[in-house]
């Protein structure tokens, strides 16, 4: 599931400022990252996320100012939030929210509170905004925090790191402005890095040719190996107009697509793009092939072809359970629908598919703290706990409380918050050595470890063993024998 949390806007941007374009095919790719935030220091309830950049406009006095005016902080068990929904985890619609998210107020941010901030301003948004259009909103702030924390706090501890230790500048006025204008969107999976504060917050001071570990310590903002696995040094950005292929970084304020860099500014009709995100608003980005460069297309209208709910118009979906897919409108109350990607019918906004598989029911979202059936609960951070008239949304489990196998046919994606799994229905620390795991879970195995083909947890694999899920640091899978070994670095 890492996959499926990384991909938001700003903590993607800042994720791409600390890695490196070539991964050295170590224990990152099943273990589990270290948490950094003490997310009951942040704003914690859906009902007091709607404040906005407020609740953010203290993060410039120093590590231990609050985030909230709240004095209220949540466990799992917590059910106080908003009554209403922002979005829905069922809906094809890309609309977004009305009035849209109220943005950061701007206020410098101290590099000491860089990672609350970010991290803090983009659950914000995505509460406030419901991830239209995705199965992946919030209900609640503090259920975002727990989970994004889970994959992205340690690259913004990093880069921290490389700021304090003084190979990169950091202009803490820049990162205000930069959270405020990421936060003024509900797209957030567009490409930040494009704004001109965004550029500004970090600045390197290794010369090309240097020794690095992050991107933000290079003046270029590269730092990259040319073989996967070798050692890292600063390296020349693509220049605007130059020549590129994928995993090229072009100069700053531009991107690689369609073999050029260009301007990172969204496209219109006919724009080479890599996703909908490099479009403007109501195109989509339309691949002929899986791989292949894409172009920023019209959606389309209803009954007509489709490839994704991408394409299709708002208020429509792709119904993918036919031989032709095609556009078709949202089911609506009572209406019967698929649940997380079964390819059937999909819910207007407001409503969730309750249900398991391709048998759901279109039902009123139900927020914390109101009554639910199982998949009734908005918000992939929430679960219906108990059981008949008993049974309300609530915050999911956390470590040592009871729980449930998530069931992905239920639209349930997590069981616990933050790093916990689900062990023998108590919510624990990953599973250790020896151990049976889920390569599918967030955190499927105790840091250091990985999840082997055989879904037990293992140590990485040594030079010359089958990789097994995951070669120790300094070696690669190899593609012609599946083997760990060191990459040959000229």
């Amino acid at each position: 599931m890492r996959r499926f949390v990384v991909v938001f806007g700003l903590i993607s941007w800042a994720i791409a400022g600390c890695s490196q374009s070539s991964s050295n095919g170590g224990t990152s790719q099943n273990g589990s990252s270290d948490a950094t935030l003490d997310s009951t220091s942040l704003d914690t309830s859906a009902a007091d996320s709607k404040a906005g950049g407020d609740t953010l406009a203290d993060t410039s006095k120093g590590p231990d100012a609050s985030a909230t005016d709240s004095d209220t902080t949540s466990t799992g068990n917590d059910t106080a939030g908003s009554d209403t929904q922002p979005g829905d985890t069922s809906t094809g619609d890309t609309s977004g929210t009305d009035a849209g998210p109220k943005p950061y107020n701007g206020a410098p941010i101290a590099i000491e509170n860089f990672t609350k901030a970010f991290v803090q301003g983009t659950c914000q948004t995505m509460v406030e905004c419901g991830v239209a259009g995705s199965d992946l909103s919030f209900a609640t702030v503090q259920g975002c925090v727990a989970l994004l924390e889970s994959s992205g706090s340690k690259d913004f501890a990093t880069m921290v790191a490389a700021v304090q230790g003084g190979s990169a500048k950091y202009d803490d006025v820049a990162a205000g402005k930069c959270l405020a204008q990421a936060t003024s969107t509900c797209l957030l999976g567009g490409d930040i890095s494009g704004y001109p504060d965004c550029i500004k917050t970090f600045t390197g001071t290794i010369a090309d040719g240097k020794a690095c570990k992050v991107d933000i310590e290079c003046v270029s903002q590269n730092c990259a190996s040319a073989v996967e696995g070798c050692p890292t040094v600063c390296t020349a950005v693509k220049a605007a107009g130059a020549a590129c292929q994928a995993g090229d970084k072009c100069a700053p304020g531009n991107k690689c697509l369609g073999g050029t860099c260009v301007d990172s500014a969204p496209k219109a009709v006919g724009g080479p793009c890599s996703g909908d995100q490099d479009c403007k608003a109501d195109l989509w980005c339309q691949t002929v092939s899986e791989g292949s460069a894409g172009v920023c297309a019209a959606k389309v209208a209803l009954g007509a072809a489709c490839s994704s709910d991408l394409a299709c118009a708002n208020g429509l979906y792709c119904d993918a359970s036919v031989a032709q897919p095609t556009c078709k409108a949202l089911a609506t109350a009572g209406q019967a629908c698929s649940n997380f990607g079964m390819g059937g019918a999909k819910c207007v906004k407001g409503y969730t598919c309750a249900g398991s598989g391709t048998s759901g029911t279109c039902v009123k979202s139900a927020g914390p703290g109101e009554a639910c059936q199982v998949g009734q609960c908005y918000g992939i951070d929430m679960h219906c706990k108990g059981t008949g008239a008993a049974a309300v949304c609530a915050l999911l489990p956390v470590k040592g409380e009871a729980c449930q196998p998530a069931d992905i046919t239920k639209g349930e994606v997590f069981a616990c918050l933050g790093q916990a799994v689900c062990v023998d229905k108590v919510c624990a620390d990953p599973p250790g050595l020896g151990q049976p795991c889920s390569a599918m879970s967030m955190n499927p195995c105790a840091p250091g470890l990985v999840c082997g083909t055989d879904n037990t947890c293992a140590k990485p694999a040594g030079e010359g063993q089958p990789c097994n899920g995951g070669c120790a640091t300094g070696l690669t899978c190899s593609d012609a024998d599946g083997k760990c070994h060191a990459p040959v670095c000229s």
